[in-house]
């Protein structure tokens, strides 16, 4: 009996991406610059594993086709441990296989019955705002984990994934001065994939991150802010222009009307294929989409690799004995307003903290929570919340040894929450924005040359100093931009989402889009009545489903490097 063997393509939409034929295999890199010619043709001539050069260059992702007669016989894709090129596939029931650095280009080819999110999916997204892990926003759709090495046969549909590369740098206590040396040669390195040319702009707010990254760029980027007429946004725009400033530079200004907001958010998400994460987004995508440059450069990692506030993690964990404990505990419950709230938000971490590092519902495997964990966990069980909590701390121990001394349970808990947002590729969407429109992207405080370096520091130097967060990074911008307040508190860069949902641009966002099914009864009234956290999840969701799922015109987008190999005949 003859059948059919599958169709399989490949698009990808980084520029950077390169094919190469070698014999019967066709070679397709991503982010591969940094190897050289050499490492390369070992590479593809078979003289080295393709492990050997992903694990030298950690943000690499290299994809191979073996053809016979012209019909695929064996696929094969690694994803650097660090890469945040991410890879995605797809194996259709009738045997096609599609392959695509960026999530549209896939998910573009399920039909719209079979785009949804699995049940654990759906769960990641309600908690986290982001598939952590190997899932992805459709069930149909399977993204390439950090370190993996992915094996299909295109014959029999057969999928088998074994890790390859883990963190394993070893820590090396120094004085606190050769710390911030350490970081400062880093970031040097880092910096070098950024042209020279004028092309490239730093997605710029002000705060210690992006003024930074500006100090090392001066000359071949300009910093880039967008500037909503969002009354509530003002002191941010200030803060970024007080920041160019100190550095000597004039800030590219975008401005934004907020009446566009929900416009902006359709616009985003139908570029990225997947719901926006927060509500900064719909501009930030703008910034990108709009600007004259052509590489971008994000600040997205420096809190997930070197610290972020921990002030109150700190104080919680002091909470954590008994019975010291139970009467915070206690005492939230009873007391109302912002008291109240303060005391609850301590005896929920305090309570983290005194479970295991590794357990689910311990501090690392629910801080990252972006919802209302109690009201999901009503709407669909305490099982699925758990398996979601449980998913994260198996994918990201599976890729790091920890270093944290297991008698210190506070740093311990924080290694891990770190580890689990490094391992989370907080830049997704922004990359995938980036290359939608056929522009580059370099992620420095993501870069392995950062990464690694922070590794060999100690977990108890690394994140905090007393209780500074990020201190290295702010002893070195003290150093390169004297007379920066590093100390001066800065907010994220956020918005007043909740008043635009009582009176502005999201007022009538359920006349436009439907309630995710997901929500019935008493659930749904609370969720359309009180702006939260969840809400915001529910929303991003809907404009989601209407816009890609049912979307029966769905195409990707244009890619650098495509190939399509037709259907041949295999004999069994």
């Amino acid at each position: 009996m003859t059948t059919r063997s599958p169709l399989v393509g490949v698009e990808f939409t980084n520029r950077s991406a390169r094919a190469i034929e070698a014999g019967d295999t066709v070679w397709f890199l991503l982010e591969s610059d940094r190897a050289a010619p050499h490492e390369v043709e070992r590479v593809i001539s078979g003289q080295d594993d393709p492990t050997v050069l992903c694990r030298r260059h950690r943000n690499a992702a290299l994809i191979s086709l073996r053809l016979s007669a012209g019909v695929p016989v064996a696929v094969q894709a690694w994803r650097g441990l660090l890469a945040t090129a991410e890879v995605y596939y797809a194996i259709r029931p009738e045997g096609e296989l599609w392959i695509s650095d960026h999530f549209k280009n896939v998910i573009a080819k399920i039909p719209p019955q079979d785009r949804p999110p699995n049940e654990l999916g759906l769960a990641k997204h309600y908690l986290f705002r982001k598939p952590y892990g190997n899932t992805s926003y459709s069930a149909a759709v399977t993204r390439l984990g950090h370190g993996e090495h992915l094996t299909v046969d295109p014959t029999s549909g057969q999928v088998s994934t074994a890790l390859f590369d883990r963190i394993d740098e070893p820590v090396v206590p120094r004085p606190a001065a050769e710390y911030v040396s350490l970081m400062d040669e880093a970031l040097v390195q880092a910096m070098e994939a950024v042209p020279g040319d004028g092309s490239a702009a730093v997605m710029f707010s002000g705060g210690v991150d992006s003024s930074l990254m500006m100090s090392y760029l001066v000359g071949r980027a300009q910093p880039i802010t967008f500037v909503p007429d969002t009354p509530e946004f003002g002191p941010e725009t200030e803060y970024a222009r007080n920041a160019a400033r100190l550095i000597g530079q004039d800030i590219v200004e975008m401005p934004m009307v907020e009446v566009d907001f929900v416009e902006m958010m359709e616009r985003a998400t139908d570029v990225t294929a997947r719901p926006l994460f927060d509500d900064a987004k719909p501009f930030l995508a703008d910034t990108v989409l709009d600007s004259p440059f052509d590489h971008v450069i994000p600040g997205q990692g420096a809190d997930s690799v070197l610290g972020s506030s921990l002030k109150l993690a700190r104080f919680s964990s002091w909470f954590r004995w008994s019975p010291v404990y139970q009467t915070v505990s206690a005492a939230s419950t009873r007391t109302s307003g912002h008291l109240g709230y303060r005391l609850r938000q301590v005896a929920g971490r305090a309570g983290g903290f005194r479970l295991e590092p590794l357990d689910p519902l311990g501090y690392a495997g629910t801080t990252l929570a972006h919802g209302d964990t109690s009201l999901f966990r009503e709407v669909v069980g305490p099982d699925l919340v758990r398996k979601a909590h449980d998913s994260l701390l198996v994918y990201t121990t599976d890729r790091f040894d920890r270093r944290a001394d297991p008698g210190s349970r506070f740093f311990s808990h924080i290694e891990l929450a770190h580890w689990i947002v490094v391992f989370g590729n907080p830049v997704g969407t922004d990359r995938l924005v980036a290359q939608s429109c056929g522009k580059s992207i370099t992620v420095p405080y993501l870069d392995p040359a950062v990464v690694q370096a922070s590794a060999t520091i100690p977990v108890e130097h690394r994140y905090v100093k007393r209780l500074a967060a990020k201190w290295i990074l702010k002893e070195l911008l003290s150093e390169r931009v004297p007379g920066y307040p590093v100390h001066q508190r800065k907010k994220a860069t956020a918005l007043p989402w909740e008043r635009f949902y009582r009176s502005g641009p999201l007022t009538k966002i359920w006349d436009r889009y439907d309630v995710p099914d997901i929500f019935e009864g008493k659930d749904r009234d609370n969720l359309i009545a009180v702006p939260t956290a969840t809400t915001w999840n529910a929303i991003s969701y809907a404009v989601w489903e209407q816009r890609i799922v049912r979307n029966d015109r769905l195409l990707g987008h244009p890619a650098a490097v495509a190939a399509q190999y037709p259907v041949g005949n295999a004999t069994p």
